[in-house]
C-alpha cells in the first residue's frame, strides 16, 4: 500500500465535498489494492458505524459483553475515517472492522480500559465521546492503514503505519484453495467448492512481509510499540494487524462464482507488475547506452532518451496504478548489490535520485536542452540546471543532507518546476536514501 499522507481538514458533511477533497489530497485510486478508480469514484469508512441493530460478543466466555442493540461510534463519520476504496474492497471489507473488532482488540491488549468501557456501554446503545474515540482507535489499531491524519491544528491524530515494509509481493502460480489454507484470502463454502478454486493461477499475491517484521525495531516503527508493549509482542501484533488486512480487504480474492462481478485486482497487480518489469529493463538499457563501456560511478547522467523513458515509465504507471508495485519492482534491482549490471554502475546518489524522480516527485526544467549526441558526462555540467542523476563525491554536495534529492536540486531557478507523481505520497514511510548506501 502506497503510504499517503492526510493532511488536510475537511468540515462540510456533504459527501462530494470529501469526495473532490480524497481525490485533490490523494489521486484518483483505491487506497488499499491501489487499482484505478471508475468514474463514480466509490468511497468508504474506515471504521463501521455499527448502526445495524446486531448482536456483539465481546470478552471470554463464561461472562462475555452481549450487546444486542446498535453501538454508534460519535467519531466514525469524521473525514479522517473517509477513503476512497474501490468497490471490490468496498465489498470485501463490509462492516469490518467496527465496535466488535476495537472491543475486541480492547479487551486482549488494554483490559482495563475495556472493562471501563464496557460497565458504561452495557447501560446504553451509545457510545459517548471518549469511549467512541478509544473503540474507534482500538478498532483502527486492529488493521493496517496507509494513511496518515492530522487534526485541525496540524497535530498529528492518526500515524500511518510502514505498509511498504509491512507487506510482500510474490509472483508465482496459486490457487485460491492454497491461498485460504495459508489464511492469505477468505472463502465461502460454495467458492472452495468451486472448481475454479482449485486453478493453479500464475499472479502477484500480497503476504505479510516476515523477514521484517520479525526484525523490525521500535526505532524504525515507534508506532508499532506502543503502550510500553515488548519487542516481541509488538513484532506478533504488528504480523496479526497485517493478516487481518490481507483479509480484511480480501486483496489475494479472485472471482469464482459471479462472472457479472467485476474483481480484478490480482489481475491489475500482475498486469502492473510485468509491465514495470518491461519498462525497467528498457530503462537498465537506456542508462547503459549514455554510460559507455567501462564507465560508471562519479558521473552525471542525462540525456533526451532517458528523460522520455522516464516520462514512459511515469504515465505507464499513472495508466495501471498500482504505485507500490511498480515503485517495488524498482527499487529491488536498484539498489541490490547482489545483481550484477548497469544498477551499480550508478552511485547509490543517483540511483535514489532516479528512484524519487520515477515514483515520487521529478523536476520540469524548461530551460534545458539536452545535446544533439543525447549524452552528458562532464564535471562542469553539473555547474547548470538539468534534470539528473547525481553522483558520489561530488564538490558541491550539501553537509546538511547530502543524500535527500532536494539537496542537488538547483535553487532559485524559476524554470524548474517540481511536478509530483500522485499527490499524497509520504517519502517519510519509504525506504531513505541512506538505507541504501
Amino acid at each position: 500500500m502506497r503510504p499517503i499522507d492526510g493532511f488536510f481538514q475537511i468540515r462540510s458533511r456533504r459527501t462530494e465535498d470529501y469526495r473532490h477533497r480524497l481525490l485533490a489530497a490523494f489521486g484518483p485510486y483505491c487506497a488499499y489494492c491501489e487499482s484505478p478508480l471508475g468514474s463514480h469514484v466509490p468511497m468508504a469508512y474506515r471504521c463501521s458505524d455499527d448502526r445495524k441493530y446486531v448482536e456483539l460478543v465481546v470478552g471470554a466466555q463464561p461472562d462475555p459483553l452481549r450487546i444486542t442493540q446498535g453501538v454508534i461510534i460519535p467519531q466514525s463519520h469524521g473525514w479522517d475515517n473517509v477513503a476512497l476504496a474501490c468497490d471490490a474492497c468496498r465489498r470485501a471489507k463490509g462492516e469490518t472492522p467496527g465496535t466488535q473488532e476495537g472491543l475486541d482488540w480492547l479487551a486482549r491488549y488494554n483490559p482495563t480500559r475495556y472493562a471501563n468501557i464496557r460497565r458504561g456501554i452495557s447501560r446504553r446503545s451509545f457510545a459517548n465521546d471518549g469511549d467512541g474515540e478509544d473503540v474507534l482507535r482500538a478498532a483502527l489499531a486492529s488493521w493496517v492503514w496507509p494513511e496518515a491524519h492530522y487534526d485541525t491544528d496540524g497535530f498529528l491524530r492518526i500515524a500511518g503505519d510502514p505498509t511498504w515494509h509491512m507487506f510482500k509481493f510474490v509472483r508465482e502460480p496459486r490457487s485460491q484453495v492454497d491461498l485460504a489454507n495459508r489464511s492469505l484470502v477468505r472463502l465461502t463454502q460454495r467458492e472452495q467448492a468451486a472448481p475454479a478454486a482449485q486453478d493453479q493461477v500464475d499472479g502477484v499475491w500480497i503476504e505479510p512481509n516476515t523477514e521484517w517484521l520479525d526484525i523490525v525495531t521500535e526505532e524504525q516503527a515507534p508506532g508499532l510499540f506502543s503502550d510500553g508493549i515488548s519487542l516481541a509482542s509488538g513484532r506478533t501484533r504488528a504480523r496479526e494487524r497485517v493478516e487481518r488486512t490481507i483479509l480484511g480487504w480480501n486483496l489475494n480474492r479472485r472471482e469464482l462464482l459471479r462472472p457479472d462481478v467485476t474483481d480484478r485486482r490480482v489481475q491489475a497487480r500482475t498486469d502492473a507488475h510485468d509491465l514495470a518489469t518491461a519498462y525497467l529493463q528498457r530503462l537498465a538499457t537506456v542508462v547503459a547506452d549514455l554510460l559507455g563501456p567501462g564507465q560508471s560511478g562519479g558521473l552525471w547522467v542525462s540525456g533526451e532518451a532517458l528523460e522520455r523513458e522516464k516520462s514512459r515509465i511515469r504515465d505507464s504507471l499513472l495508466a495501471s496504478g498500482c504505485w507500490t508495485v511498480w515503485a517495488k519492482t524498482f527499487h529491488a534491482p536498484l539498489f541490490s548489490s547482489a545483481v550484477p549490471g548497469v544498477w551499480n554502475r550508478l552511485a547509490p546518489e543517483a540511483r535514489w535520485l532516479l528512484f524519487h524522480e520515477l515514483f515520487i516527485e521529478f523536476e520540469i526544467d524548461r530551460a534545458f536542452e539536452a545535446p544533439a549526441d543525447d549524452m552528458l558526462v562532464d564535471d562542469e555540467f553539473a555547474e547548470a540546471p538539468h534534470d539528473r542523476l547525481a553522483f558520489a563525491g561530488a564538490s558541491d554536495r550539501r553537509d546538511d543532507d547530502p543524500l535527500f534529492p532536494e539537496a542537488l536540486a538547483p535553487e532559485d531557478d524559476d524554470d524548474v518546476i517540481s511536478q509530483s507523481l500522485l499527490p499524497g505520497t509520504d517519502p517519510e514511510r519509504l525506504p531513505n536514501a541512506a538505507e541504501v548506501r
